[in-house]
């Protein structure tokens, strides 16, 4: 039965299309039917089949010319290249629907208020189209959203870097802009443009010092010339909203913070002379790959399809 003598190794394990053209083989009992079954002609099926003989070593049929009868070494190998081959089908399925982000898990960190605004309908929709992802939501305060990309707790952070880190990258997903938000009337018009100076007459809601918006609010009013009246410091933008809708003042926050289907009272006006942008983005650590289904979530997020 054996026809050589030196015994297999790792460097000479049989190949997916011979093992697959013993088992079509060894189940038909015709090299004929085989080559019909793979899509291959005889002679292609017959030279695999001997170069499977000699990496094991082992012959699997005795030939005739009329009839081919399986050996002893192939009723015994059957089990094992069945199983080998159901073990790569699997693989490759596996590997497949992780790549479609079909399955696996997503970790996102997110800053509270892209929590509780922008983040709950992105989760919504990509779980409405991936709904066995495992997803968990990390959210934290804006000074501890790059460490927690950084340190590799979760596969990607959606918030605003005030500027570059090294070590994170980012792609833009929400080109953003601040805004002045207060309750509509003959002194806050709805769509018009309200420039800094404009603003110093009210008194101002804004987040606390050495908050990122913050630094990019009393910048702004420096190029502008003017002092606000900040009347009410806060830690979250929704709870200076929140303030602006209780009529305490105008509320300085990106345009995306403000949902006019919660507060219908207000308005908000795009924060000119100088026009100050805050862009939200999908932010990840630049020396590793993000996973399928992360990748699968940056992709929606920068369509605007999550």
């Amino acid at each position: 039965m054996a026809i050589h003598k030196n015994p297999a190794h790792l460097g000479s394990l049989p190949s997916v299309r011979q093992l697959r053209a013993f088992v079509a083989v060894y189940d038909s009992g015709q090299l004929s039917a085989a080559a019909e079954a793979l899509s291959l002609t005889q002679p292609a099926v017959t030279v695999l089949l001997r170069e499977l003989e000699a990496r094991l070593g082992v012959r699997l049929f005795d030939r005739s010319t009329r009839s081919l009868r399986r050996t002893e070494a192939a009723a015994e190998a059957i089990g094992h290249a069945r199983r080998a081959l159901a073990e790569m089908q699997a693989l490759s399925g596996g590997m497949a629907s992780l790549a479609r982000g079909e399955r696996g898990r997503l970790r996102i960190a997110a800053t509270s208020t892209v929590a509780q605004t922008l983040l709950p309908a992105a989760v919504r929709r990509y779980l409405d189209r991936h709904p066995t992802i495992e997803l968990q939501i990390d959210d934290c305060a804006p000074g501890e959203f790059a460490e927690r990309v950084l340190a590799g707790h979760v596969d990607l952070g959606l918030g605003t870097l005030e500027g570059p880190v090294p070590g994170l990258s980012q792609r833009v997903v929400l080109r953003d802009h601040l805004a002045a938000v207060a309750p509509a009337g003959p002194r806050f018009a709805a769509d018009k443009p309200l420039t800094w100076k404009q603003l110093a007459v009210w008194p101002v809601i804004t987040v606390r010092p050495g908050y990122g918006v913050r630094r990019r609010i009393d910048a702004a009013a420096r190029e502008a010339g003017v002092e606000l009246r900040v009347a009410h410091e806060v830690s979250l933008l929704t709870t200076a909203v929140a303030l602006a809708a209780a009529g305490l003042g105008v509320a300085v926050v990106p345009g995306s913070v403000f949902a006019p289907a919660l507060h219908p009272e207000l308005v908000a006006r795009r924060m000119v002379r100088p026009v100050v942008e805050r862009d939200t983005a999908v932010v990840f650590k630049s020396d590793r790959s993000l996973s399928p289904a992360a990748q699968v979530f940056a992709e929606l997020m920068e369509r605007g399809e999550a």
